[in-house]
């Protein structure tokens, strides 16, 4: 307070002198007039090298799968809440979200395919079960899915061989396991998988690693034709490990004989097979199998189907039920399952 009334009282005494010397006495006033310098406050701002955010793309997503890892289906609210933090983190959220779409309603598949056209290219893995798939999905699923590694089509209805074949040809660089799944005995609505809805797209499974054939109508035809569809020493097939070929009721032991050629499946280490003793699908010859390839393991299944379209009384299955069992601990490479309720191996 004493500054500021020395500062007036100079200012008043040079303001009287003004008239003597008013250059002088105007530069003497003007240092009086001038408010002090502060020195700044000196903020400290993170380096921005140093933030999470700077983190490089493929790390963030290394990150942000773990968040999708422990989520419950349908369940993304983690993820959902990350991709609000800033646009690098939505780029990446949005990549998770997208790698992986499993539908298992109508409804959300109602949802979902309005955003194929935007989010499709992110599409690793796709699985459709129990949806119908009318032609303009068909369509935008061949427009925007280009790399898809793995590829599940589970009981859908309205397949057809020109899209199936169009699908898997356009993503034979990036496909690996492919499963499709038929009606079964009681989904009469899901398309029947056939020999003639199948072969058309054999010539591009180039890559793929992983072919599950389930409850279709398939027959030897179909096991022939990928046993002799490597020509001209371009074997397509040399990449496959597992093929699951269970309630398939048609194929027989013969049609299965035909797959074990090592020049044609160099890597083939695990087959699936349905028990059905008309077709020559019994112990004996799954001994057979165990014994010839021991470096294979074979995966013998029993299941309710065969049950109900077989005559198979009680007796009788406890026989065939001990006799697997009995296989099992005899070859090393016989691992039993059973899909038929209350009952376990």
């Amino acid at each position: 307070m004493s500054d500021n009334s020395n500062n007036v009282s100079s200012i008043i005494n040079v303001l009287s002198n003004l008239s003597s010397s008013p250059t002088q006495s105007l530069k003497s006033i003007v240092p009086l007039l001038t408010p002090p310098i502060t020195p700044p406050i000196l903020i400290k701002r993170p380096n921005p090298e140093n933030t999470l955010s700077s983190l490089p793309p493929e790390i963030l997503l290394k990150i942000f799968g773990y968040l999708r890892i422990h989520l419950a289906e349908e369940s993304y609210e983690d993820i959902l809440n990350a991709s609000l933090v800033c646009r690098r983190w939505h780029n990446c959220s949005v990549t998770i979200l997208w790698n992986k779409v499993d539908i298992r309603r109508k409804s959300k598949w109602f949802l979902i395919r309005n955003y194929i056209p935007k989010y499709g290219h992110l599409i690793n893995s796709i699985s459709l079960f129990w949806v119908g798939l009318d032609n303009k999905d068909k369509q935008t699923l061949l427009k925007y899915c280009r790399y898809i590694k793995i590829l599940s089509l589970v009981k859908c209805r309205n397949l057809d061989k020109d899209f199936l074949c169009g699908l898997v040809k356009l993503n034979q660089e990036t496909l690996r396991s492919f499963t499709i799944w038929g009606p079964g005995v009681y989904e009469s609505l899901a398309t029947e998988i056939t020999d003639d809805l199948l072969l058309p797209m054999l010539n591009y499974c180039k890559k793929l690693k992983e072919l599950k054939i389930q409850a279709a109508a398939i027959t030897d035809k179909l096991l022939i034709n990928i046993a002799n569809s490597t020509s001209n020493h371009n074997n397509i097939w040399s990449e496959l490990n597992l093929i699951d070929l269970s309630e398939c009721g048609k194929i027989t032991a013969g049609g299965i004989a035909e797959l074990f050629n090592p020049n044609i499946f160099p890597k083939l280490f695990n087959l699936r097979l349905q028990y059905h003793e008309e077709n020559d699908l019994d112990v004996d010859f799954f001994d057979f199998l165990a014994k010839s390839f021991p470096k294979l393991k074979f995966y013998l299944v029993i299941i309710d189907w065969y049950l109900e379209t077989n005559p198979f009384n009680g007796t009788r299955y406890v026989k065939v039920s001990d006799d697997l069992q009995a296989l099992s601990k005899r070859r090393h490479n016989i691992i039993l399952e059973t899909l038929i309720s209350g009952r376990q191996w």
